[in-house]
């Protein structure tokens, strides 16, 4: 039988040890794969030879004018992928060998695949996420609704799906808005297995925690329409704030417009089988939001219709102190 081919589209703007890492991890797959190098970066100096010197995959090497952003560095590698799946990768992350021929294993009759992403910091050690994870399928689309869940750089697409769903812009969170304008109408797979690991360090764009309703408005614009897909009310700019990107800061200022949503979201997928997660996360955002309260009856609102997710969330934020901690 003939090995499905893989084109992997991993798009990067510095060069440094994170990229040398990340590269070697991706080179490591289990399973032959074709690296679409995409250099974005402004100077170009400095020799790539050094870090792809070793690769054992083929590669190949395009390039942008520099600067360009993502989504337009995923454009240019996207015109040169011929592969029958489209994969992304992170210029700062890593993989575990066997990712690829797990989603392969496992995509079937699915137009995407995609894992679980484990957090880790720079020393390696497993980072608990804070907005809660999905650790057990099968996926259900309303999680978008909550948070980019489903849409990252562990994507495995088809070709065809990716040609026909994928575009290219440099506005916020292009990956989740790719989802949210197209899973309503996909077939999607979901791994649990932690095979994707994303790293969190001070050179990342996305550290920013104060984003503007201009830079988001483009995300809320494709989250509204998919929750009106799928007949959720209460949908203010406010209410996708606090449930979909709850590290934002930025004040409350209508509580029970977000219990509206909190409410009718569990009623409309009360036969989900996610429901118990979905309920989770819900509370979760509570607690997050804690921060962006003013008065203490706000806060103790907050406290109480988040208070199922305190011991778990407590547990989260004491094993990242931990981890941070640990002397090597």
């Amino acid at each position: 039988m003939t090995q499905k081919r893989i084109s992997v589209l991993l798009p990067f703007h510095r060069l440094d040890n994170f990229f040398k890492e990340a590269i070697h991890s991706l080179d490591a797959s289990s399973i032959p794969i074709s690296i679409i190098l995409i250099d974005d970066r402004v100077s170009k100096s400095e020799s790539l030879h050094p870090y792809l010197k070793s690769l054992r995959n083929e590669f190949q090497l395009v390039s942008t004018l520099g600067g360009k952003g993502y989504g337009r560095a995923l454009s240019i590698g996207a015109d040169v992928a011929d592969a029958d799946f489209i994969a992304l990768f992170n210029s700062d992350d890593l993989m575990a060998p066997n990712r690829f021929e797990r989603q392969l294993a496992t995509i079937g009759n699915a137009d995407l695949s995609f894992t679980n992403i484990q957090g880790i910091n720079q020393k390696g050690k497993f980072r608990r996420s804070l907005l809660g994870t999905i650790k057990e399928s099968p996926y259900d689309n309303a999680f978008l609704l909550l948070g980019s869940y489903g849409a990252n750089a562990s994507w495995l697409a088809k070709k065809s799906w990716w040609h026909k769903n994928a575009f290219f812009d440099e506005d916020e969170c292009l990956d989740w808005r790719i989802a949210l304008r197209n899973f309503d109408k996909s077939k999607v797979s979901y791994l649990p297995e932690s095979l994707y690991f994303y790293r969190s360090h001070r050179l990342q764009i996305t550290q920013n925690r104060a984003i503007s309703k201009s830079q988001m408005s483009p995300v809320y614009k494709e989250w509204l329409r998919f929750a009106k897909s799928l007949d959720i009310s209460y949908l203010s700019y406010e209410t996708f704030c606090f449930f979909s990107i709850p590290w934002n800061k930025r004040k409350i200022q209508n509580l029970s417009e977000i219990d509206g949503f909190y409410l009718d979201f569990l009623r409309k997928n009360k036969e989900s089988k996610s429901l118990r997660i979905f309920e989770s996360l819900l509370q979760r955002r509570y607690l997050l939001n804690l921060r962006n309260s003013g008065s203490f009856s706000e806060k103790f609102s907050l406290l109480s219709a988040g208070s199922g997710q305190i011991r778990n969330l407590s547990l989260d934020l004491l094993g990242n102190f931990v981890s941070n901690h640990v002397i090597n």
